[in-house]
């Protein structure tokens, strides 16, 4: 999932949420999943935020000791930026689950929707205490 392998990551992932959308739209799919990478590959990086992070956000929730030359500082901006695209995404998801459908009404109103990540504390490998 680095640029070269999709491109543009944001432009794919926007594409593919929009499809997902379309097919319940089209009421293909009752449910959709979206998943905004592989936390725990550190070949899911987030070079589209910024060319310097070149590490997951598994490896950044471990903080300095993980990644070369840099602070905890740092480890907690690139995880705080990866973080707040995450919730970017999901923000542009209910925009279009929020449209006014031809039927009326929005495929929000009849939707349940959940955010959630797998980490509570990530650099702990801590499961409970989940958002």
């Amino acid at each position: 999932f680095t640029g070269t392998l999709y491109g543009d990551f944001e432009a794919y992932t926007k594409t593919m949420i929009r499809l997902g959308v379309l097919a319940l739209q089209c009421d293909l799919r009752r449910s959709l999943f979206i998943s905004l990478g592989a936390s725990q590959n550190d070949d899911g990086r987030y070079t589209h935020l910024d060319p310097a992070f070149r590490h997951s956000i598994h490896t950044v929730q471990h903080g300095a000791n993980n990644i070369s030359s840099s602070t905890d500082a740092e480890a907690n901006r690139q995880y705080r930026a990866i973080a707040r695209w995450h919730q970017e995404m999901f923000a542009y998801t209910l925009s279009l689950l929020k449209a006014p459908t031809s039927a009326g009404g929005s495929l929000l109103s009849n939707s349940v929707v959940v955010s959630t990540s797998e980490f509570s504390d990530g650099g702990g490998h801590i499961g409970h205490f989940m958002p």
